[in-house]
């Protein structure tokens, strides 16, 4: 049986892990669209999120309230992200970029 501020509880955590993925991402798709490589831009940036969405809810126990689900996929769009920018910082490391100057 579910405790009554589970719910609440789901819901402001759900929020909170959505909120820096949407204002991030919708920032950095108005930059990327306005360049050549648009769809791969987009790929690229969205992939890993919607792939840790869909493993976050996915992963929910048995009979998941809907904000369950969606606190669960928004941790998991985090990870992904996250993944993201330790793999970006590990091929900078790796390869350094050559400004010429």
């Amino acid at each position: 049986m579910e405790r009554s501020g589970d719910r609440a509880t789901d819901l402001l955590g759900a929020a909170m892990a959505w909120a820096p993925i949407v204002l991030i991402d919708g920032f950095l798709l108005t930059r990327i669209w306005g360049t050549r490589l648009s769809l791969l831009g987009t790929v690229l940036l969205l992939g890993p999120m919607l792939l840790g969405a869909a493993i976050g809810a996915a992963t929910a126990r048995r009979h998941p309230t809907t904000a369950r689900r969606w606190l669960r996929a928004g941790v998991g769009a985090l990870i992904g992200h996250a993944l993201q920018l330790a793999l970006l910082i590990t091929l900078l490391m790796l390869f350094p970029p050559r400004i010429p100057w």
